[in-house]
């Protein structure tokens, strides 16, 4: 059945989603739960060193501002992307490097593969020959660390720390982090192509791109960052 568009249909916004991220951090910073010029791994229960620059510390500012010489490596960050379900209709496309649903970990697990020596999926080449802070790189692995950090720092899931201080004073009432979280009947699917619909899938490092909301919604929240951005948020 066709439902027409409204202000209303929830959908996934890949990225903007990180502008949560940068919210949440501040506001961890507000409730005294970090500062921006930490390192990062006063926070994590492992360490996360740019090997090519061992002394220079990554810190929490540099995930902030994508200068944390972190690079998304195609071969690792695919793997955050992980089928709802292993069979799928005709009409359902699904990439080959979809992860299937049993291979489906935590965050904190797909950091630690990722940016820890010891990790599986570790290599080199994750890392820039840049030092920490000094280049901007654009990176979803990156902005998922930021996140996982913010649970850390304040003893409270990612998810549930954006709806208690973000989803909530705003009245988000469409939004979340899953299809637990809205109004199913309203949700608008991704395609591929106007006949191939893109097969249901979740990310592993949801903070970064995983977040749904409808353009009301996402309306309240732009208005309240201009707000801010005025002094009067």
């Amino acid at each position: 059945m066709k439902k027409r568009y409204t202000p209303n249909t929830t959908q996934n916004i890949a990225s903007i989603s990180k502008t949560l991220i940068g919210i949440s951090l501040l506001k961890a910073q507000e409730l005294g739960k970090i500062e921006l010029n930490d390192p990062i791994n006063k926070y994590l229960p492992f360490k996360i060193i740019n090997p090519n620059y061992p002394d220079k510390p990554i810190l929490i500012k540099h995930l902030a501002y994508h200068t944390y010489s972190i690079i998304d490596v195609d071969e690792v960050y695919s793997k955050s992307y992980v089928l709802k379900k292993s069979e799928h209709n005709d009409n359902e496309g699904v990439y080959d490097w979809f992860s299937r649903p049993k291979d489906k970990i935590s965050l904190i697990e797909f950091i630690e593969n990722s940016l820890t020596e010891n990790g599986k999926w570790y290599a080199k080449e994750i890392f820039a020959n840049t030092k920490p802070g000094e280049i901007r790189e654009y990176s979803n692995i990156g902005a998922a660390l930021c996140a996982q950090i913010i649970e850390f720092a304040t003893g409270q899931d990612y998810r549930s720390f954006t709806k208690d201080y973000i989803l909530k004073p705003l009245k988000m009432t469409s939004s979340g982090w899953s299809s637990k979280d809205i109004d199913t009947t309203n949700y608008s699917r991704l395609f591929a192509n106007k006949e191939m619909l893109i097969a249901e899938y979740s990310l592993i490092t949801y903070p970064d791109g995983g977040f749904i909301t409808s353009n009301n919604d996402l309306g309240l929240f732009l208005t309240e960052l201009m707000k801010g951005y005025k002094g009067e948020g």
